[in-house]
């Protein structure tokens, strides 16, 4: 939703939430597919896990860097 009425940090914003919350979910999905006998799905998450970790980093680190940054312009 990119209405006028929402600026765009604020959909910056709730992505990087949304990424947050996967991030800290990722481990529990692993433990569910290993319970619920989805030995292939939990295989297949551990084996993606570093790769998906980086790219969650990335996003968070790039959004309050450059956060960081315009408000020192700002300043």
């Amino acid at each position: 939703d990119r209405s006028p009425s929402r600026g765009l940090g604020d959909v910056y914003k709730r992505q990087v939430w949304f990424s947050l919350a996967g991030l800290l979910l990722y481990p529990v999905m692993i433990i569910i597919c290993n319970l619920l006998g989805q030995e292939v799905a939990a295989n297949n998450l551990t084996a993606i896990a570093p790769t998906y970790c980086i790219a969650v980093v990335g996003i968070v680190t790039a959004f309050f860097g450059f956060t960081n940054i315009k408000k020192k312009d700002d300043y």
